[in-house]
């Protein structure tokens, strides 16, 4: 593996690990407890088999056969907001990458959310001719235009984390599927629930299609799988710490046997696990949902939030690059390609049907990555 980054912790992270309509997953929680990270980052996604047969036609196309030397090929990383641990991460195994292909790696983006530069930025890396931009999409709406220029110029143009899933892009960079995402986060809450009781969902933004994709899906699978666990209500916190207090509070009080809530916005398990615990009902309503590991340390330590889920972000950046390499030297990714997701480790490309258009391909990095007291050590560098 690349070398670990020194990153910061923050106690407020904004604007990580988006969805489809690019709206923000703000990740708020007490000061982390600063851990020494080690001399590699741990890789969250284990070594698989080869993925399952899929149906035939799952293969990404390649864009161009480059003859440039390595040295002479850019990619660029496109997004409207740099300077927070996630991005941060995903920089670091970009420049990884880089460094183990030769190429030249450019960092777009500025430290606050401004949506029109980054696709300002990202028109002038089309017009430039650059040889490939890995981005995620805040807007997808805005970028769809400057998304299409480039991929008929012939510029490979991969999401990641936000989708951009109406425009040409050639393949999106999945963190993990959005099904298997939802039956990770039920599973847990249903094991700190014990099968059984009332539980309620916080989302960010009902906007946001595929934290709604992995919404219903929830409670189609909470159903099936747990018929003795009875669903409340969604309701939409916009990522903000204090509405979510408020949220948990209210919730509460209007279903006082409430055993669990879920979120799959960045600010809810934190959020939801600190009212809890000001409440005094830590360990007694269960709590989890998606955020990451920096922010959430204190309460996974001390049991407060037992368990989240998040990605190798590591990981996911140093596969923008694999992806941008291959489909640049005429190499098309099918199942049977192996990409590296760090100096050391390659994986198989896990093609599949993107989830909300089924002709669009995907290839997904892995399963949900679970975290709690006996791992968070080693992912805390985000």
């Amino acid at each position: 593996m690349g070398t670990r980054p020194n990153l910061s912790r923050r106690t407020f992270l904004k604007y990580a690990g988006l969805t489809a309509a690019g709206a923000t997953l703000a990740a708020c929680a007490p000061q982390a407890t600063p851990v020494p990270p080690t001399a590699v980052p741990p890789t969250a996604v284990p070594p698989t088999a080869a993925p399952a047969a899929a149906p035939a036609g799952l293969v990404v196309k390649a864009v161009t056969n480059t003859t440039k030397k390595p040295e002479e090929i850019t990619i660029c990383h496109g997004t409207a907001l740099r300077g927070v641990g996630y991005f941060t991460g995903i920089e670091e195994g970009m420049k990884a990458a880089g460094k183990r292909y030769g190429c030249k790696i450019v960092l777009g983006g500025s430290t606050t959310l401004d949506i029109p530069a980054q696709q300002a930025e990202m028109e002038t890396w089309v017009n430039q001719g650059v040889d490939a931009i890995a981005f995620l999409a805040f807007d997808p709406a805005s970028l769809t235009p400057t998304i299409n220029k480039g991929v008929a110029k012939g510029i490979p143009m991969i999401t990641y984390d936000s989708d951009a899933i109406k425009s040409d892009r050639q393949v999106f960079n999945c963190q993990a599927n959005d099904i298997e995402q939802a039956e990770a986060q039920l599973d847990e809450l249903a094991r700190q629930m014990g099968g059984k009781g009332k539980w309620a969902f916080l989302v960010g933004w009902f906007t946001q299609e595929l934290k709604m994709v992995q919404y219903e899906h929830m409670k189609k699978y909470a159903a099936q799988k747990y018929p003795d666990m009875q669903f409340t209500e969604i309701l939409e916190c916009k990522g903000d710490q204090a509405l979510i207090n408020q949220q948990t509070r209210d919730l509460l009080t209007k279903y006082p046997d409430l055993k669990g809530i879920v979120s799959n916005d960045g600010s809810g398990p934190g959020s939801i696990a600190t009212t809890l615990r000001d409440m005094g009902l830590a360990g007694k309503v269960g709590v989890t949902g998606l955020t990451v590991p920096s922010v959430a340390y204190d309460l996974v330590k001390s049991g407060v939030l037992p368990a989240f889920f998040i990605w190798d972000v590591f990981a996911l950046g140093y596969r923008n690059v694999a992806i941008a390499w291959e489909l640049i030297h005429g190499k098309d990714i099918t199942r049977d390609t192996k990409l590296p997701i760090s100096d050391t480790q390659d994986e198989p490309a896990d093609v599949r049907e993107d989830l909300v258009d089924p002709k669009k391909l995907d290839i997904v990095l892995g399963k949900p990555l679970r975290i709690d007291k006996d791992n968070i050590d080693k992912y805390n560098y985000f």
